[in-house]
């Protein structure tokens, strides 16, 4: 498993040869693709990284009882801190319920020590680090992810980078990731600002439902037929989110040639 030379500068997100660490969103896709490559303990244990960010050792180290399957959780156990908080600071994220529900049926999930699913003392995934990496080498491989960001440390970088880009805010994402302090986590947000192309994608809405589908205004005076009036209020109730909505609107106002702002 490749591992971060000591001499490049642990708060970047490029090796001083330029080579991102982290996956871009296409690589990140075709990572979970490539999860199908595993067997499901193997699957299980590379998603976690994925959906979390967690270290291979947070991860290494869950039980049952890191998990509550009501809530939609798991507790994370952080590996980095030091000194009276060594071994003792924990950090809670949320999991997909898709994810919850493929977790407790690989790992046979139940109530506990009864008798009806796994004591919860017992770790989720019972082999070591080594093979953790070679599991995780394996889908990189699968997924044509090469270099420095091909790794678990890739993947964590890149929960950071997608989170950022999807607006979470800066203490929730340091929170997650268990950062001991927002300079690390600022990182994600200066590498979000870079992304330009998924910021356009979102407000382009390249699927037809964003700026690019607003229909054409050939009035000089502003004013609408009916039916302009009934294709702009489709156009506009068919976009879900806010920014594309706002970036709409602007549109429609360049187009029908009045001044930003106006009444």
């Amino acid at each position: 498993m490749p591992r971060r030379p000591k001499s490049e500068p642990s708060l970047s997100l490029f090796t001083r040869g330029g080579a991102r660490k982290y996956l871009s969103a296409a690589e990140r896709a075709r990572f979970y693709a490539a999860l199908e490559c595993l067997e499901p303990e193997s699957r299980t244990f590379c998603e976690m990284i994925y959906w979390t960010g967690c270290r291979p050792g947070e991860a290494l180290a869950m039980s049952a009882a890191s998990l509550d399957t009501e809530a939609g959780t798991v507790t994370i156990r952080s590996l980095k801190k030091r000194g009276a908080q060594k071994g003792r600071h924990y950090r809670v994220v949320p999991l997909p319920r898709a994810f919850i529900t493929r977790l407790s049926q690989v790992h046979c999930l139940g109530e506990g020590d009864d008798g009806a699913g796994a004591p919860k003392e017992r770790r989720l995934w019972r082999f070591g680090r080594t093979t953790g990496w070679k599991r995780m080498g394996a889908v990189m491989t699968a997924a044509k992810i090469t270099g420095t960001r091909a790794c678990a440390r890739g993947l964590r970088h890149s929960f950071g980078v997608h989170a950022a880009l999807k607006g979470v805010p800066e203490t929730r994402i340091r929170r997650w990731l268990g950062h001991a302090n927002l300079a690390t986590t600022a990182i994600y947000l200066d590498m979000a600002a870079l992304e330009d192309r998924e910021m356009a994608r979102r407000l382009w809405r390249e699927d037809g439902a964003g700026i690019e589908s607003v229909p054409p205004i050939r009035r000089p005076d502003h004013t609408l037929s009916n039916t302009e009036l009934i294709r702009l209020l489709s156009a506009y109730s068919a976009i879900a989110e806010e920014a594309p909505r706002l970036a709409f609107l602007t549109s429609l106002e360049t187009r029908a040639g009045l001044p930003p702002g106006h009444p």
